[in-house]
């Protein structure tokens, strides 16, 4: 791109932070469309977006190598650093044979438990040693900021090994007490299997993976939260029980027994979050909290998982939280709408119960 162009671009990505939007979507034949508090909205001031100002884009934005992996797979994400000031995760797809872009906006550096005003019982997840914890949401409910919040608390806290396994990269996190080292899936190691075949031997503490999708990555993940690592994985998932679910779905039924006797071993928790409209503006986060208990390790050992979400919405002195009591005391605080709760909430009869309660 030449010097305009690239102005250009950064004024839409600075403008779009400046208005505290959480994406920015760019595609041929429209304005630029920027996402604030779950809202789409036109970016002010901009004016429709050429196909050729996209392709443009992308020859400035990729690396001979990265525009290799696009044309192959249609589907590619990078993290970018705009102007030294707004870090975005850059995902590129095709519509209608076109290449569009896709923008979310993150923070430079990482947020701490604090900044996030996370509730006690997540921070403690920080504190573990060993075993596992599936940190579960839709896409843009904040999984991964999340999951580096807890990362940086351990690395600001505890003298120890931590390793990311992640595609993209979407926060650089520098040492601090700990050792820090972060391997980027397709530049710094072929697969997350591979990577995963290497942890052991590395001698690694804390390792966070961001996503498992083979039957191969659950087993290496399940095997290394046994051998005394602190592991955390994203799943996407709304609900706890959904997310176990969901971590197994690519087990083969015939280790699926085996797989779930080894995630009855190791885990320790699952955290699910979502964030919702906040009346006044702005995005409140919610959570659902699972909290390993032998009655939660005898109903995953017996495939009883509908038996999890009834001991889960009814243990909330185990330091447990269901989603729909928390969607609850915020209508009753007045700091979200019923009609956001309803949206959000995975049992909406209950939800409905406890607000009228």
């Amino acid at each position: 791109m030449d010097t305009t162009q690239t102005l250009t671009l950064i004024r839409m990505v600075t403008s779009a932070a400046r208005e505290r939007a959480t994406d920015l979507h760019i595609n041929g034949g429209t304005v630029p469309m920027m996402r604030i508090d779950g809202t789409l909205r036109a970016l002010p001031g901009e004016s429709i977006v050429t196909q050729e100002f996209i392709e443009e884009m992308l020859q400035s934005l990729l690396t001979p190598n990265m525009r290799a992996k696009l044309t192959e797979t249609k589907d590619f994400s990078f993290t970018y650093l705009f102007d030294n000031k707004v870090r975005a995760k850059v995902s590129i797809y095709y519509e209608e044979g076109r290449p569009a872009i896709s923008m979310r906006l993150l923070d430079v550096k990482v947020r701490t438990l604090q900044e996030l005003n996370l509730p006690d019982t997540i921070k403690n997840f920080a504190r573990l040693s060993t075993g596992l914890v599936l940190v579960a949401g839709t896409y843009g409910s904040g999984r991964t900021t999340l999951v580096m919040a807890l990362l940086e608390e351990i690395n600001r806290t505890d003298t120890l090994h931590i390793m990311t396994v992640e595609r993209p990269i979407e926060y650089d996190m520098a040492s601090n007490k700990s050792i820090v080292d972060q391997r980027e899936v397709g530049d710094d190691v072929p697969s997350f299997e591979d990577a995963l075949d290497h942890v052991q031997r590395e001698d690694v503490d804390v390792l966070f993976v961001s996503e498992l999708t083979t039957e191969g990555e659950v087993m290496r993940v399940l095997e290394i939260a046994n051998a005394g690592v602190l592991v955390f994985a994203i799943v996407e998932s709304s609900s706890a029980t959904h997310a176990l679910e969901k971590f197994l779905a690519t087990v083969p039924v015939p280790e699926q027994e085996h797989a779930r006797s080894l995630l009855a071993q190791c885990l320790e928790g699952v955290i699910v979050q979502r964030l919702v409209p906040r009346i006044g503006g702005g995005m409140v986060s919610v959570h659902e909290i699972l909290r390993m208990q032998p009655s939660i390790q005898s109903f995953l050992i017996s495939n009883r998982m509908n038996q999890i979400s009834v001991f889960l919405k009814n243990s909330r002195d185990e330091g447990m939280m269901s989603m729909e009591y928390e969607l609850a005391n915020l209508v009753k605080n007045q700091e979200i709408l019923p009609d956001v709760a309803h949206d959000a909430a995975v049992d909406k009869l209950l939800l409905s119960h406890l607000i009228s309660s």
